[in-house]
């Protein structure tokens, strides 16, 4: 029983650490992009995301991330509406830490 305790409280413990700082990149150390269309890339680490607040235009968005010593790494196309708000649609990574990233749009 003790064995089970301890590993539940492990478990709620890593939870707990992945919720509070989203794969381990919190916002002093998150750089931003030029916005596109009223949406832009964030990254930190080796982790770039995205937001739409709101998206002035409609048509289809993907995320791009340079990555060291490796291939740039894209996200699949998103069609996103005119005015909509929309964190996170996309989420790309990298081996070592993202160098830079940014909003690709085609309308």
């Amino acid at each position: 029983m003790r064995m089970k305790r301890s590993a539940v409280a492990l478990a709620a413990t890593c939870l707990a650490m992945v919720g509070t700082s989203v794969v381990g990149v919190n916002d002093a150390e998150a750089a931003t992009s030029a916005k596109t269309n009223g949406c832009f890339a964030w990254w930190g680490g080796r982790v770039s995301d995205d937001r739409c607040q709101p998206a002035t235009a409609t048509g289809y968005y993907q995320l791009r991330a340079a990555c060291p010593n490796q291939p740039d790494r894209e996200s699949a196309s998103v069609y996103i509406k005119k005015g909509s708000r929309v964190d996170g649609w996309a989420r790309v990574g990298c081996v070592g830490n993202v160098q830079s990233a940014f909003i690709r749009f085609r309308g």
